[in-house]
């Protein structure tokens, strides 16, 4: 009888628990069950296996010196979380001399948020394995900043999910992240496979990307590798390929490469530079399957708005660029010779299957001449791209009509509410040099513009698109400017 309960109560899954850190006031030597017994250092923290529904809790306003490295994993339903305590700012997560801040090896069902990560050599928050199929894993919250050292890859930056060998993820959301300086590649990657061929039995499947802010990389600003079924929405990315040099690729702002059935929806892109070619908003590259990039804004980079590529035999098919606006692009003569505003191009033998292009609005005002949209691509068939429907117009000449003006913003943590702090934050960096007041409140979102004489101009209910709230600045202030160059 006694066995037989010893194995029922074996059988038994675990009660999950609750582990609290303090790096100011802990001690490793305490059981870490309660803000009173927290322990001190990361190393112990990440010694700990954690179970499912297993929780960190890392006091706000800590400065944490090292690695956070959790083992274990949770269950489907029910992850492993790492999240803040208390009160104050996030607790900081300062890695110098390390490859990465934050890191997750082979393990799957994790939500890790409400964190300042940055301060490593390679990586800021890097989730990475070789073996099977990582699931569910969520960054919510984040602030990933200040990642800095030699260059030598571009699985490398702020924020990098990274399958390597046979890994791929399944099932992957990061959500309110913002992600700024470093000298490494990107700014937020998803590479969803490490072997490239078979590609469709070697791609990540639920990827999605939302709410987030990406500023002042080398490289990349958003990019998902190899995924089927991703998603970048409501997410911003600026001053992206600031390398001086090109070494090891050519950036652009937000894009796909090798996806199926990815989307671009809902962003922004802007400032974009390349020490090379490229240099764009916005990317459906070579060898994506049904990609698509729609009520999207790209604007005042140093090349094309929008890219359609082909290359190394590959056929590019079914790519869509559907209601996006464009402005202020091409200023860099070289680029802008080379690219074009909507660019579709083809190398190495690839090709192109099926292009739409409508319903954008396009100022095209570059200094040299150059067609707004410019075909140099091979195709499969003699069917090229339909393009029907676009606004295509040259840049107004006309000084800003205001000097300053108030952009209230409401927002909670709904989808909308979020989105709409990515909307803040744009605004903030374009235009608070040229008098913009920025103001978030909370309350059921909202936006409401008003003009320097204190009338209204216009007010949104609910999610207001980039496309709408940061180019009716641009049309009332003129071109953005940012306080400071990087």
């Amino acid at each position: 009888m006694k066995v037989l309960l010893f194995t029922l109560l074996a059988a038994l899954p675990l009660a999950a628990a609750d582990y609290h850190l303090d790096c100011t006031a802990g001690g490793d030597d305490a059981n870490g069950a309660s803000p009173a017994t927290a322990w001190r250092t990361l190393e112990r923290a990440s010694s700990q296996q954690y179970r499912a529904g297993d929780r960190l809790l890392i006091k706000r306003g800590a400065l944490c010196e090292g690695v956070l490295a959790p083992q274990g994993s949770g269950q489907a339903g029910n992850p492993a979380v790492i999240t803040a305590y208390g009160d104050g700012a996030p607790p900081r997560i300062h890695a110098p001399g390390e490859p990465a801040a934050v890191k997750l090896w082979n393990q799957s069902y994790w939500r890790i948020e409400n964190l300042e990560a940055g301060g490593s050599t390679e990586y800021g928050v890097h989730v990475s394995g070789d073996t099977g199929v990582m699931r569910e894993i969520e960054l919510r919250d984040l602030l990933v900043r200040d990642v800095h050292g030699p260059l030598k890859k571009k699985n490398s930056g702020l924020v990098v999910v990274e399958a390597r060998a046979k890994a791929i993820f399944e099932d992957l959301v990061i959500d309110g992240v913002i992600a700024e300086r470093t000298s490494q590649w990107a700014g937020i990657i998803v590479n969803g496979a490490g072997q490239q061929k078979p590609l469709a039995e070697r791609r990540s499947r639920n990827v999605t990307i939302r709410n987030s802010v990406v500023s002042d990389v080398w490289g990349d600003g958003i990019v998902l590798y190899q995924v089927q079924n991703g998603l970048i929405e409501r997410s911003a990315a600026w001053h992206t390929g600031m390398e001086v040099r090109q070494s090891i690729g050519t950036p652009n702002g937000i894009w796909t490469w090798r996806c199926a059935d990815c989307v671009v929806r809902e962003c922004e892109s802007f400032w974009s530079d390349s020490p090379g070619v490229d240099g764009g908003a916005f990317d459906i590259d070579w060898g994506n399957d049904r990609n698509t990039v729609e009520d999207s804004y790209g604007h005042d980079s140093l090349s094309y708005c929008v890219a359609v590529f082909g290359a190394s035999k590959m056929v590019t098919t079914q790519s869509v660029i559907r209601g996006n606006v464009c402005a202020g692009n091409g200023r860099s003569p070289r680029l802008a010779r080379h690219h074009g505003e909507v660019h579709l191009y083809t190398w190495t033998g690839g090709k192109l299957d099926g292009v739409l292009i409508e319903n954008n609005l396009i100022e095209w005002s570059p200094p040299v001449a150059v067609p707004a949209i410019k075909d140099e691509a091979d195709w499969v068939s003699s069917q090229r791209a339909v393009i029907r429907d676009n606004t295509i117009r040259p840049a107004p000449l006309d000084p800003p009509a205001w000097r300053s003006a108030t952009l209230t913003i409401q927002l909670d943590d709904s989808r909308d509410g979020r989105g709409l702090r990515v909307i803040a934050e744009s605004a903030r960096a374009q235009f608070a040099s040229k008098g913009l007041k920025v103001v978030l409140i909370r309350g059921v979102p909202r936006v409401r513009l008003t003009r320097p004489d204190g009338a209204p101009e216009r007010e949104w209910e609910g999610y207001a698109p980039a496309k709408e709230v940061l180019w009716l600045l641009r049309q009332r202030m003129g071109e953005p400017r940012p306080l400071a160059q990087p």
